[in-house]
């Protein structure tokens, strides 16, 4: 199974082949951005509250890293990055929902206790919760606090937290069929759009 809090087991490789498909200084530019993702990593060390926040932190130190390279490189610096951060995992992160959805005797109990596990394990105390609804027919989740958004802002880049991290839940909460699964998945507002928190909804619709 794979391990999303070890962002280096499964990110690092695909996202560089992405992002220097073609180039022809591959192998050095990689290096150089390896590099600077590690000082980047050293500014934002105070952020790394636990392992979870951790792999939040590398992700945004190598999405952060890219961002700079590209910049006067491409056209729209900001639109490569959430290509090659988010559309290349896209299908596997909502395959990966919609399975366990389509296994599930109760979708929406599965959901549910897949999310609350996911506020402990996978988001950590990077993010701050609070369960404003939770019952046998609603959940609804609060992020007061993003460690994507707190990195890229430290990091001067605060425009990835929307461009890029907050794309980054589509495609799983897309994976989320009404008529399928008898539940709706929806997140209406988000710190990276500027609001002062993300809601992260679920509500049966059976």
């Amino acid at each position: 199974m794979t391990d999303l809090n070890d962002p280096r087991s499964w990110f690092v490789e695909p996202f560089f082949s992405a992002l220097l498909d073609g180039v022809p200084d591959a192998a050095e530019v990689r290096a150089r951005l390896e590099r600077e993702t590690e000082d980047l990593l050293d500014q934002t060390e105070d952020l790394v509250v636990d392992e979870a926040a951790r792999s939040h932190v590398v992700l945004t130190a190598y999405a952060v890293a890219a961002y700079r390279w590209l910049d006067g490189r491409v056209p729209d610096p900001l639109e490569t990055v959430r290509r090659v951060v988010v559309d290349q995992f896209g299908d596997w992160l909502a395959d990966t929902v919609r399975a366990e959805l389509d296994r599930a005797p109760d979708p929406f109990a599965a959901m549910v206790e897949n999310v609350r596990e996911q506020e402990k394990s996978f988001y950590g105390k990077g993010f701050a919760w609070e369960r404003v609804t939770d019952n046998d027919r609603a959940y609804l989740g609060r992020a007061h606090r993003c460690v994507y958004h707190d990195a890229s802002t430290r990091l001067g880049a605060p425009e990835l937290t929307a461009a890029v991290w907050c794309e980054w839940d589509k495609p799983m909460l897309a994976a989320v069929d009404p008529d399928r699964h008898g539940l709706r998945a929806e997140r209406p507002v988000t710190i990276g759009y500027g609001c002062d928190h993300c809601d992260f909804a679920f509500e049966r619709t059976t």
